[in-house]
């Protein structure tokens, strides 16, 4: 029920509004609070960030109150309305949920007059100060969260705009300035390692004047610091709570901003890194195809013309030669100076008596990169000008020098030359890479033509040894051949020239194996084919070999269906290439052993099959039983090495193939393949 105070009007005196609002506010507050958590805002809030400035705003509506009771103006506590309008912004109030709240401080102080807590003469005067109240702390709500979302939402355009971390940071700091009005100046330092730097200012920057407020923020990100923010003023005194609430939202949003742009510009600067590392591994791939001429002077030059100009202006490319040095190419970019640079180059080369940059790498195998060609370096190059002069016409900013070097040996060097840009370390490690690849193809160059000079100075050797051998060797095998006719009747002198005899016919053939294996590996090698039958051969090459099986307790097994069977072949090398295999066979087999000989046709080829009963080729050795003076090595004293190697050749010679299958303890299966003629 009203209390009749208020239905006559409300005279007297008595206490003040403010004092009997302050003696209820325990009250107040209490019946405030509980009803106030049904606000989603309010819900999880610890009690004293919910009451936050609530005692104070009770007070100044009871000062209003006051005020408005006896018909002055109150004045509305701005500050308080501000502080506690930013509070609820921070602690994710919206509109509604503000004027919700100061709306039940309304209903809870109508209550307590209600059950006659207060007195019925200031009521409309409390209302009136609690929706004064709420006006100034909704319109400073309001305010203060359009400033922010208008701030919040520029950032991140310009976070979505920016091409880069500094014109982000840029922009960024504009907005700062212009939502805060009494900025002066503004500057983000962003960390490096444990250095804060500058990355972008703005605003006056004159250091030498004095700031009246100053502020700074941290930015973090991934709970990390990553910079700071600093704001200046010269116009105020400190900066509003309005203003650092901002600048605090603003920073966390920035730091967020700082972090993607830094983010996206690392995985770009890997990319690009990546793109460069695969530019430069596709450059060498190039300079590899460059380089694959088995000339090596060609090698070299088409190694300068591919560094021209994707990474030099102009080249130079320099070997030894029996330790003198020799310019092998001079390539230049520009055509009309290529000339002029062949000429220079020929009229002073690359020996001198003063020590140069060149013969420094050579001496040390060591690079040497001179970012820049100074006067002063030109000057000392050569005793005449016209050296300097040269070099300044066709260009020379920096330079690069780098060894042709493989194995520890320096035999070049190369030189790369910039008109306009200056060299770095990753100009350098190429051109090193450059000079490593090319120093290896020279070398590799140089090791074979020493390995073919000795192959030749052996073939050479071995040849003329043959045909001499032949000569004296033919001598003592008639001599021999005509005292054993007259020597029947002494047993013991027939004896020791029939030895002989069979050493000449050994040192025959051996002369013959390494006249054969010399021709074969000199592409001399040839045989005079004609029609011939191989049933033929087949019996002959195994009459050969009869006797020396029957020495040996061998036996030759013949099954071949090679009748009216005929093939273009030499018939003489027919016979020593299947006499090589059968004679072969019985030399590594022991007594009770068996040799076949098979022969069939398929298809439109002949297959000659010689399988014995020995002991067996190694599965390791099998790969290297064709190679020239191979032999295992528990069969090495058994012979040259040289026969399977021939008889591989005449077979090849005759258009056909010949292969090797062999199991330890089994016995070994040799199969030719030639060609039948119809």
């Amino acid at each position: 029920m009203p209390h009749e105070d208020e239905r006559s009007g409300g005279g007297g005196e008595g206490p003040s509004l403010r004092d009997l609002i302050r003696d209820q506010q325990p009250a107040i507050l209490s019946a405030w609070e509980q009803a106030v958590r049904a606000l989603p805002a309010a819900a999880k809030l610890e009690r004293p960030a919910l009451v936050d400035q609530m005692p104070a705003i009770l007070d100044r509506v009871g000062e209003m109150a006051d005020a408005f009771a006896r018909g002055l103006t109150a004045v509305v506590p701005e500050n308080l309305a501000e502080a506690h309008a930013l509070e609820r912004l921070d602690d994710g109030f919206d509109p509604a949920q503000v004027i919700g709240e100061l709306a039940i401080l309304r209903d809870c102080i109508l209550e307590i007059w209600e059950r006659g807590a207060l007195p019925a003469r200031g009521l409309r005067a409390a209302i009136r100060a609690v929706d004064a109240a709420m006006t100034a702390t909704v319109e400073r709500f309001s305010r203060a969260r359009e400033r922010t979302l208008v701030a919040l939402e520029r950032i991140a355009t310009e976070a979505f705009e920016s091409e880069g971390l500094d014109e982000l940071l840029n922009r960024v700091l504009k907005i700062f300035v212009e939502t805060a009005p009494v900025v002066d100046t503004a500057t983000i330092l962003i960390r490096d390692g444990d250095e804060l730097r500058v990355r972008a200012s703005l605003g006056e920057s004159d250091t030498r004047a004095s700031y009246t407020a100053v502020y700074g923020v941290p930015l973090i990100a991934d709970g990390e610091a990553i910079g700071v923010a600093h704001m200046g003023s010269r116009r105020a005194s400190e900066f509003s709570a309005d203003d650092k609430r901002l600048f605090a939202v603003m920073a966390a949003r920035v730091s967020a901003a700082i972090a993607r742009q830094t983010h996206k510009e690392a995985a770009e600067r890997s990319a690009a890194e990546l793109a460069v590392i695969a530019r430069e591994q596709r450059f060498l791939a190039r300079a590899v195809v460059a380089l694959s001429n088995p000339n090596v002077q060609m090698a070299l030059a088409a190694l300068a013309d591919h560094v021209v100009p994707e990474l030099a202006d102009w080249c130079l490319v320099d070997i030894l030669r029996d330790d003198k040095l020799d310019r092998v190419a001079v390539v230049h970019a520009d055509r009309e100076k290529a000339e002029l640079a062949r000429a220079w180059s020929l009229r002073f080369p690359p020996e001198s008596r003063r020590p140069t940059t060149i013969q420094h790498v050579l001496r040390t195998g060591m690079p040497v990169l001179i970012r820049e060609v100074t006067e002063l370096r030109l000057s000392q190059s050569h005793d005449l000008p016209e050296y300097a002069a040269i070099v300044r016409e066709l260009g020379a900013r920096s330079c690069i020098v780098a060894p042709l070097s493989a194995r520890g040996k320096t035999h070049g060097t190369l030189t790369l030359v910039r008109a306009r840009e200056e060299y770095g370390e990753r100009e350098l490690a190429i051109a090193v890479e450059l000079g490593r690849r090319a120093g290896v193809i020279i070398d590799n160059t140089r090791l074979h033509d020493d390995a073919q000079d000795a192959i030749f100075s052996r073939d050479q050797m071995l040849w003329i040894m043959s045909h001499e051998l032949r000569s004296p060797l033919a001598s003592i095998e008639l001599g021999a051949t005509l005292m054993r006719a007259f020597a029947s009747e002494e047993p013991r002198l027939y004896k020791h020239l029939d030895a002989v005899l069979r050493s000449a016919a050994q040192m025959e053939r051996l002369l013959g194996d390494l006249l054969d294996t010399m021709s074969l590996q000199t592409g001399r090698f040839s045989v005079q084919k004609k029609r011939e039958a191989l049933s033929g051969i087949i019996d002959e090459a195994i009459a050969a070999h009869e006797e020396s099986a029957l020495r040996r307790s061998i036996r030759i097994d013949a099954d071949s269906e090679l009748p009216g069977i005929f093939m273009l072949c030499d018939r003489t090398r027919m016979l020593q290439a299947l006499g090589n295999l059968i004679g072969n066979a019985i030399k590594f087999c022991k007594a009770g052993d068996v040799v076949f000989i098979k022969g069939r046709r398929v298809g439109d080829q002949i297959r000659l099959l010689v399988e014995d009963t020995g002991p067996g080729i190694g599965e390791r050795d099998l790969p290297y039983v064709f190679d020239p003076y191979w032999s295992s090595r528990r069969n090495a004293a058994k012979g040259t090495g040289l026969g399977l190697y021939i008889c591989r050749g005449i077979v090849e010679a005759h258009g056909g193939t010949i292969s090797v299958e062999s199991k330890p303890g089994e016995g070994t299966t040799f199969t030719l393949a030639l060609p039948v003629d119809e």
